[in-house]
This record gives structure tokens, C-alpha cells and sequence, in this order.
């Protein structure tokens, strides 16, 4: 005949049962100790499964730590213990080259960036991301952590990527001064160029309407469009000094009419232009000439 049962769900892992044949087997306490039994072998259970999640994410992230360039990465458990660390910046993080593993922060590092990793490091574990930048041993580091889930969306640990980045920001230093000095520059030629510029344009002008000679015309003709090319490039490089060289707009340009057009910009002397093709290309207007400008000064002058 079946007797007494007890049966205890042990969670994710199954349930504990536990049988006699004597009617009267179990009394209260035999119960209370079947649960404590339950209790622990749950908790063993979970811990061990716990621990094989972890040895299967520490082969997975094992060549990406040792193979991580500019930084270092760091897998910590619910201790915020490492278990595994890695990557070209470690010998800088660490210098002692000592095993990390089994460590803490407060082990490795001053205080204050000990309690901020610690804090970080609990955040990950809730399931929270989060990124700061320190500096460290002369270099400036940004940290970040997140959360290492296991197939089934629980978190099994915590990972940290630092990474160098020194050499961004002494970049990013370089560019800023950089656009300053470009917009220097196009304070310079928005002002000491363009002011005499139109200067000489209205003088040549004036000149111009007391001007009966038609030979003496035409030059002051030739030198206004000269004058308007000027005010051109000087727009186009302005332009260019604060927005950078990228084309925005372009359109479809005869390469006779621009190469004759920039022939005209051009002190030739005896040469001679001989255009041979009837093509059209796509191409910003004022940015072709001024290259056939270049291409004809070059010719001539070389």
C-alpha cells in the first residue's frame, strides 16, 4: 500500500520527494526538516548551475579579453570578484602582472575609483549599464559595465570594457585648435582681402563710366570680372574654412564654356586655347574653373 509522501518543489531544478511505508513516518518536524532539506538543495542547485553559466561565459569572453585592443575587459561575479581579465591596456592598469582573478577593486585600485567601480559594477549586476571616464596613471580611461545574461535573460555576472582614450581627445584638442585657426583664417580673408577688394572695384567702376575709349573699356571690363571672380573664391574658401570642402550642390557644366571661361582668368601671354570636346560633366561651377585656372597657370608658367 502507498504510504506518507512528502514532495517539495526544489525551483527550476525539480522537486525532492520523500516516501514511507509506515503510516505514522512523518511528523511535524520530519516536515520542517524536509523543507530545510528542499531549501539548501535548491540553493546548492542554483549555485552550481550558477557557476557552469559562468565557466561557459568565461570561455566565451576569453578571446575577446585577450585579444582587446586600446583597453582592457573585466568579468566579475555577484562578488564583484574578477574572474577573468584581459587586453592590451592590463599591463598599464596593472603593472604588477600579478592574477587578478579572485580580486576585488579596493584590491587594485586607490579609494575613490574603487568605490566608483564597485558602484558601477553593483549597477550592472541590477541590470543597469552605465559609463564614466577617470583618469589613471597618467591616461584617461572610459569605463564602461553591463550586465552578462545567460540564455534565459537572468544576469550570471558583470562586465567592464575600459578603454584608452588619450590619444582621441588629444585629437579631438588638435581639431578644436585646428578650427580655430581656420577661423582665424576666414576672419582674415572675410576682412583684409575682401574690403580692398571692393575697393578696387569701385574705383575701377568709376573709372569706367568716364571711360569713352572702347579698348580701355574692355579691359576695365576684364578686370571687374577678374574683381567678381576674386569675391568668388574668396566666398568658396571662406565657406570651405568653416563648413569643411564637401559639395553640396552640383549641376551639369559644358567643359568648353568652363574652360574658356577660366582661360579668360588667366595671364596666358602668346599661348593659345584649343578646346576639342562638346562633353558635359556634373560638377560644382566655380570649383571647375578654378581648377582649369590651375591647370593653365601651371602649363604656362612650367
Amino acid at each position: 500500500s502507498v504510504g506518507p509522501e512528502i514532495t517539495l518543489p526544489l525551483g527550476d531544478h525539480g522537486v525532492m520527494y520523500v516516501g514511507a511505508t509506515d503510516p505514522g513516518a512523518f511528523g511535524e518536524a520530519d516536515v520542517a526538516l524536509a523543507r530545510t532539506l528542499a531549501a539548501n538543495a535548491e540553493e546548492a542547485l542554483s549555485r552550481i548551475e550558477r557557476e557552469r553559466t559562468l565557466r561557459e561565459s568565461q570561455r566565451q569572453y576569453q578571446t575577446l579579453v585577450e585579444n582587446f585592443p586600446d583597453g582592457a575587459v573585466f568579468l566579475f561575479d555577484h562578488d564583484l570578484r574578477y574572474v577573468l581579465a584581459g587586453g592590451a591596456e592590463l599591463p598599464s592598469v596593472d603593472p604588477s602582472g600579478d592574477d587578478i582573478g579572485g580580486k576585488t577593486s579596493h584590491e587594485l585600485f586607490a579609494d575613490e575609483l574603487a568605490d566608483e567601480l564597485a558602484d558601477s559594477y553593483r549597477r550592472a549586476l541590477s541590470g543597469r549599464r552605465n559609463a564614466f571616464e577617470r583618469e589613471f596613471r597618467g591616461a584617461r580611461y572610459r569605463i564602461q559595465t553591463l550586465p552578462v545574461r545567460d540564455e534565459a535573460g537572468d544576469i550570471v555576472s558583470g562586465i567592464a570594457v575600459l578603454q584608452n582614450v588619450t590619444e582621441r581627445e588629444r585629437r579631438e584638442r588638435e581639431l578644436a585648435r585646428q578650427n580655430e585657426r581656420l577661423e582665424e583664417f576666414a576672419s582674415i580673408i572675410s576682412h583684409d582681402l575682401r574690403n580692398p577688394l571692393d575697393v578696387a572695384i569701385g574705383r575701377s567702376n568709376a573709372v569706367k563710366e568716364r571711360l569713352s575709349d572702347p579698348e580701355l573699356r574692355d579691359h576695365l571690363e576684364r578686370a571687374g570680372a577678374a574683381h567678381g571672380r576674386m569675391e568668388r573664391i574668396i566666398a568658396d574658401v571662406l565657406t570651405i574654412a568653416r563648413n569643411g570642402d564637401t559639395v553640396d550642390e552640383t549641376e551639369e557644366i559644358s567643359l568648353e564654356a568652363t574652360a574658356r571661361a577660366a582661360w579668360e582668368y588667366v595671364d596666358t601671354g602668346l599661348a593659345t586655347l584649343a578646346v576639342e570636346t562638346d562633353r558635359t560633366v556634373e560638377a560644382d561651377e566655380d570649383r571647375l574653373v578654378r581648377m582649369f585656372e590651375n591647370l593653365f597657370r601651371n602649363a604656362v608658367e612650367h
